[in-house]
């Protein structure tokens, strides 16, 4: 059996990725969950719960969760492998330009660049 990093990753922009609240309620409704019994099973308060499905935190801005919220939604949900890396990438959409970046050796302007390029934000503010 593989790991989830032995498929291809997918082509990643803000426009083609699955949204994580997309996720999060078709893995409720399969459950028949609500959001009491997902705070429940994986640790997190009803108030994270929201800010992950409406994608936006308690001052209107979009929510950027961690990567231990996106563990206790897997280990909650009881996901496999596969499933649990798809939760990671719409958490971290930009993981695989990051990781393309890695492989490439580029340095952090050239990543930044292919950040904003699909229309993600940079890792830092860096100007060499």
């Amino acid at each position: 059996m593989g790991t989830a990093l032995d498929f291809k990753l997918p082509e990643q922009c803000p426009d083609t990725i699955e949204k994580l609240s997309d996720i999060i309620y078709r893995q409720l409704y399969k459950r028949n969950w609500d959001y009491a019994d997902l705070a429940r099973e994986s640790g997190l308060s009803k108030a994270t719960i929201h800010r992950l499905v409406t994608n936006s935190d308690n001052r209107g801005n979009a929510y950027h969760t961690t990567i231990e919220v996106v563990q206790a939604l897997s280990i909650a949900f009881k996901l496999d492998d596969t499933e649990s890396f798809m939760l990671f990438l719409a958490a971290f959409p930009q993981f695989p330009i990051w990781l393309e970046s890695r492989r490439k050796k580029l340095d952090i302007i050239d990543t930044n660049d292919k950040l904003i390029e699909k229309g993600f934000p940079p890792i830092t503010k860096t100007t060499l």
